[in-house]
């Protein structure tokens, strides 16, 4: 025989009899019959290694690709037969491959057969979610009527597992902002993802078109496998999720054309007739709306609570609305918070709430909370017990007053309900809106952290004008629970704060017409400065009596504070009060 051959291979067999007989007495050459790093060379050089470290041997790896191996088979056929060069193949080379060419310059005999490595190239796998652990098991499960899609199947296109840590050390979100949820090899090697401008995509088979509409339907858990149809899923909304899950350590995200449709389509994923919702106020004027007006409708009723409410105010609370569901013929079905609250800054004890909620309800009525006042920079509210986080990506998220959408996250368990309606009804972001997220996610960081600097050294300024009657920053509570909650909720004041100015309505409209490089405009969290006066503006439309409740008197003004330079704005705001 010309020389010694080792077929394809997943371990080295050190013990087998042939090795033993073995013996070179010199460097041994290992022709590869496949192109430097692919699965067979790296396998090839691993083998090597094992021999090099159980024999003491010199193995020197060498690359002939070509014809499925031929090459690299013709090369040891022609070798000297001193032992001196082996090859690492795989089966079909020295077998198959013989039989199926037209005289490939081999046959079986040229060759001695040393070890087969491994045997089993392929197997039968399936979910471990299924609980199946034997062939026996997915045949009784087949004969009871279970569905079972078996053969090659087209995976869910997804990217490549993405690297989440390295050495043990957790990447920051700022990082995987970068890249996370994303393999540019999908899309033609393009760095940034492409905007998937489609509203349908092609299924490989019918096979998987079927397993895709179960999963989207319900009829199988897990939800979509692939990419059907772009009121359900697509790349632009599903790397975006992906990110968006990254910030607050969720499972899950879902992305909606707006904040108020996160918010209005999750109420009704959770909530049916006679059911009770239970929120902080105050609440952003569309949410409270939707709750107190909508649902309302449709025999959804609601308590209210004050966002400084104690662990003993709160339990009667839940009290009362337990009561009134139970009368009602429903449940307390969903608690809402809105931390901070818009306009005030109002901070709800968000552990307090879930203490007293695991005490006095069943596990299956989720704690939400709108965290768009302090983004994902400054509060990490499911740290803190709450289920479910929304937000306006409009905001801080989006950055740049140039997009509106919205999102939630949280467990899977909490997220199925909402994605289910949302499939029905839509109003999930499209692909453009979806793709300027993923570009402002890169700056989030950066842009949050110098708002956040910029309305610190704004409010110190204000704080000590003669004309400013209060503020309601996060950064200076004068209430000792308010500062509690601040402690161990929040991780910055943010840049978005209520101006109290001596007077009233007509004092803030001078203030606000006389803004030169402030905006005069609603909405919060871009890249400019924003000013507005929410008891005639956002919150008009809330009851007059229930506005000064809630603290939104016609003395306040609400201030988005930007990332120009600070110096210049505290110069804006010093000549705009001159005019109050």
């Amino acid at each position: 025989m010309k020389t010694l051959v080792t077929t394809a291979a997943a371990v080295f067999l050190s013990a087998s009899a042939a090795i033993a007989d073995w013996a070179p007495t010199g460097p041994v050459k290992v022709l590869i019959g496949f192109a430097a790093g692919g699965g067979a060379d790296s396998l090839a050089r691993l083998i090597a290694e094992d021999i090099e470290a159980e024999y003491g041997w010199t193995l020197i790896p060498e690359n002939l690709p070509g014809s499925g191996g031929a090459v690299m088979a013709r090369a040891v056929k022609d070798a000297a037969p001193d032992g001196q060069t082996i090859s690492v193949g795989i089966t079909d080379t020295f077998a198959y491959g013989v039989l199926a060419a037209r005289d490939p310059g081999y046959t079986t005999g040229d060759f001695t057969y040393l070890s087969t490595i491994a045997g089993t190239q392929m197997g039968i796998v399936a979910k471990s979610e299924r609980g199946w652990t034997t062939m026996s098991e997915v045949i009784e499960a087949a004969r009871s009527g279970a569905s079972i899609s078996f053969g090659t199947m087209t995976p869910r296109r997804r990217p490549k597992p993405d690297v989440k840590e390295i050495d043990g050390r957790r990447l920051k979100p700022s990082t995987l902002m970068m890249g996370h949820g994303y393999d540019p090899v999908l899309s033609e090697g393009s760095l940034k993802p492409p905007i998937f401008l489609t509203s349908t995509f092609a299924f490989p088979s019918a096979a998987d078109g079927k397993r895709h509409f179960e999963g989207i339907t319900g009829k199988r858990p897990g939800g979509a496998d692939g990419l059907v149809y772009s009121r359900f899923n697509a790349p632009n909304q599903e790397i975006l999720e992906d990110r968006l899950s990254v910030w607050d350590g969720a499972e899950d995200a879902l992305s909606f054309s707006s904040g108020m449709t996160a918010i209005c389509v999750m109420m009704m994923a959770y909530c049916s007739a006679g059911d009770v919702i239970v929120h902080s106020g105050p609440l952003y004027a569309a949410s409270e709306g939707f709750v107190a007006k909508i649902l309302a409708k449709f025999g959804v009723k609601y308590v209210d609570f004050p966002a400084g409410a104690t662990r003993e105010q709160f339990d009667e609370v839940l009290t009362k609305a337990k009561a009134m569901a139970e009368e009602n013929g429903g449940k307390v079905s969903m608690i809402y918070l809105e931390s901070p609250g818009n306009p005030t800054n109002a901070l709800v004890d968000i552990e307090m709430v879930r203490d007293a909620r695991d005490a006095a309800l069943p596990a299956d009525c989720p704690i939400a909370i709108d965290n768009t006042f302090l983004g994902p920079l400054w509060q990490r509210p499911l740290e803190h017990g709450a289920d479910i986080v929304c937000y306006s990506l409009t905001k801080y998220v989006g950055g740049h007053s140039d997009l509106v959408a919205g999102s939630i996250a949280g467990d899977k368990k909490w997220m199925n309900p909402v994605r289910m309606i949302r499939n029905t009804m839509g109003g999930i972001a499209d692909p453009n809106t979806a793709w300027m997220l993923l570009r402002s996610l890169e700056t989030v960081e950066l842009r949050m952290q110098r708002a956040g600097e910029n309305a610190a050294k704004v409010c110190e300024f204000l704080k000590k004008h003669p004309k400013v009657d209060g503020l309601g920053y996060l950064g200076m509570i004068e209430d000792d629970r308010q500062q509690d909650i601040y402690d161990r909720h929040c991780l910055g004041a943010g840049s978005t704060f209520s101006l109290f100015l001596k007077g009233g309505e007509e004092e803030c409209f001078r203030f606000l017409d006389s803004l030169k490089v402030a905006k005069l405009a609603v909405s919060l969290g871009g890249t400019e400065t924003l000013a507005s006066h929410p008891a005639s503006m956002t919150h008009l439309s809330v009851a007059h009596g229930r506005r000064q409740e809630l603290g939104i008197t016609d003395s306040l003004v609400r201030i988005s504070i930007g990332i120009e330079d600070p110096d210049d704005l505290i110069a804006d705001f010093d000549q705009a009060l001159d005019a109050v």
